[in-house]
């Protein structure tokens, strides 16, 4: 059998439009008073997703046009300098990480101890500086000629070696100890 002049009455459907970024994304059209489906939006990495508005639980009785954006992210970073907090920065994803002046500490040596990646990823980053004390070689000549080789911790007392006497001969130091 022939069904003519089928008709299908709207009278009592709305549509919902999302829109995410400007960008019509998806429309849904459900009659009133029914229950309004969650609609999952694409993750985007470094971002969070704003609605512009609050999504009813049963719609309305009219049409709705909802505005879905991406917000840019920000993340902490967190440098630690022997242990200690010693600076903190915001910084939006995907964006450089600001290089940090740490003071110079008279015989030590400043050690960065965590790998920096080129730009902010999506997390918080703790950055470990520390200062590493220096140690220096000490040579002692005697006649000329290299007789012994120490090291010696920035700050440490310089070992005094002993030096064979020599007949005939007053051991004489020309650097102060």
């Amino acid at each position: 059998r022939k069904l003519d002049n089928l008709y299908f009455n709207t009278s009592h459907f709305y549509k919902i439009e999302y829109y995410v970024d400007g960008n019509l994304y998806h429309t849904e059209y459900l009659k009133y008073g029914s229950t309004v489906p969650d609609l999952d939006i694409p993750e985007k990495e470094g971002y969070s997703i704003v609605w512009d508005t609050d999504i009813p639980e049963i719609m309305p009785e009219n049409d709705m046009r909802i505005n879905i954006s991406y917000s840019l992210n920000e993340y902490e970073v967190d440098y630690y300098l022997d242990g200690e907090l010693y600076q903190t920065a915001s910084v939006p994803y995907g964006s450089e990480i600001p290089q940090i002046v740490i003071p110079e500490k008279e015989g030590h040596t400043i050690v960065w101890n965590t790998d920096i990646p080129e730009t902010m990823p999506a997390n918080d980053l703790r950055i470990n500086i520390s200062y590493s004390l220096n140690e220096y070689v000490v040579d002692y000549y005697l006649d000329g000629e290299l007789y012994h080789t120490t090291s010696v911790a920035y700050g440490s007392e310089i070992p005094q070696i002993v030096i064979p006497e020599k007949e005939g001969h007053t051991i004489v130091w020309n650097t102060d100890i």
